[in-house]
């Protein structure tokens, strides 16, 4: 009965926190290329994929921030209510953003490991069957005699390439290693 009763108890807590709660995760549908990266590193599977584009269920979000520091364009950000929200809305917008009177945006930035990533051709296995090129959302991955090359200055390492390639060709590497 005991356990019962502090269980009961901490679900109570965790209740009123979220809903006292003053911030959200938002996605900017502009700035979303659809890579999914933050789909993958939502812990508990609150980001979906509808038309290319990521939505978060504010229900399911425990506001831990790892899509934000997933994301290879800063579409998510983190999003502080300043007045009261529409309690009367059933659900949130396609972009997880409820009825509200007004708000103010905070971007967080990408973690700094992420930009000591980088992605890289294998030449040896690159079959220069182009599909990466037609994926890449920046246009950063040309042909030289058919083999794919990436510029490092257009790539936001999204990872697109890396996970159409058929044959593996594409590869992560540490900068500096």
């Amino acid at each position: 009965m005991k356990k019962y009763i502090i269980m009961l108890l901490a679900t109570l807590m965790v209740v009123m926190l979220m809903a006292t709660s003053a911030t959200y995760h938002k996605v900017d549908p502009d700035k979303c290329i659809g890579c999914t990266l933050c789909v993958q590193k939502c812990p508990v599977k609150a980001i979906t994929m509808v038309d290319g584009k990521a939505i978060i269920d504010r229900e399911k979000c425990i506001q831990c921030g790892l899509c934000v520091k997933a994301c290879p364009v800063a579409a998510i950000s983190v999003v502080e209510e300043t007045a009261a929200a529409d309690t009367t809305a059933a659900k949130p917008d396609s972009t997880s953003v409820p009825v509200e009177k007004k708000t103010s945006s905070v971007q967080v930035p990408a973690q700094e490991e992420e930009a000591s990533k980088l992605y890289a051709v294998q030449e040896d296995k690159c079959i220069g069957c182009k599909i990466c090129k037609k994926k890449c959302p920046t246009g950063a991955i040309s042909m030289k005699q058919g083999i794919a090359q990436i510029d490092q200055g257009k790539c936001i390492q999204c990872g697109i390439c890396d996970q159409a390639c058929p044959v593996d060709a594409i590869a992560v590497e540490v900068a500096g290693e």
